[in-house]
């Protein structure tokens, strides 16, 4: 309990520092960047800051959902689209993180210098430098979080790297990442669907099969 309260604090100190700062909304964006003003005033939004649901009986990926709330989000975005404008103006006030005594050079101690830009983490072109579950472990692992780099688990790593595979679609159902199945899990290369989604597509599949023959059979006859 006193993790997760410790958790839950740093969360919300990513993203409150409104107390802290002025109650300005003027530009302070990184240089190249949009300015607030071009994408509308600042407003908190607090159906963007749930926590996911979690079932009775958690796979490996959903904790992993829990450990991405409470520790990657607030970089790599609600919907994994990394630090951008979009994502904090949903912080409302708290928009800019840079401001004196918040997350910039000049933070008190229990702070940390948060970096201007987060990459993605889901959508076309993201983690392109890693090529199976084993090279995303490595790095979660070694070098996450940003300000404590190192300071996860093992077990939050694999959690933290299932719930990226399974959000992109990457992670065979029912598979557990470990050491020994890590290395043979590909990243860029979307799983088959199975169950009902994969009926379907083997119903469809067949029948374009049966109308080709019917079509080819039909010119035969001719």
């Amino acid at each position: 309990m006193r993790r997760l309260s410790w958790m839950l604090w740093l969360l919300f100190a990513l993203t409150g520092c409104a107390s802290r700062t002025e109650k300005s909304t003027a530009s302070l964006a990184p240089a190249g960047t949009l300015a607030p003003a071009a994408l509308g005033t600042p407003r908190w939004d607090p159906d963007r800051m749930q926590p996911p649901n979690v079932p009775a009986d958690p796979r490996q990926a959903d904790l992993g959902a829990v450990d991405y709330y409470l520790i990657c989000m607030a970089c790599h975005g609600d919907r994994g689209q990394g630090l951008t404008e979009e994502w904090r103006m949903a912080w409302g006030e708290d928009y800019n993180c840079w401001k004196s005594k918040c997350h910039a050079a000049n933070h008190p101690p229990e702070g940390f210098d948060l970096p201007r830009t987060s990459p993605p983490v889901f959508g076309l072109g993201s983690l392109t430098s890693y090529a199976t579950a084993a090279d995303l472990y490595a790095k979660v692992h070694e070098t996450m979080p940003w300000w404590n780099p190192g300071a996860l688990s093992a077990a939050q790593a694999w959690n933290l790297t299932a719930y990226l595979l399974r959000s992109r679609g990457e992670l065979p159902d029912e598979m557990e990442l470990t050491t020994a199945t890590a290395g043979v899990v590909r990243l860029h290369a979307r799983v088959a669907p199975r169950g009902p989604e994969r009926s379907l597509a083997i119903l469809a599949a067949g029948g374009l099969l049966l109308g080709a023959l019917a079509l080819a059979g039909g010119r035969f006859l001719r």
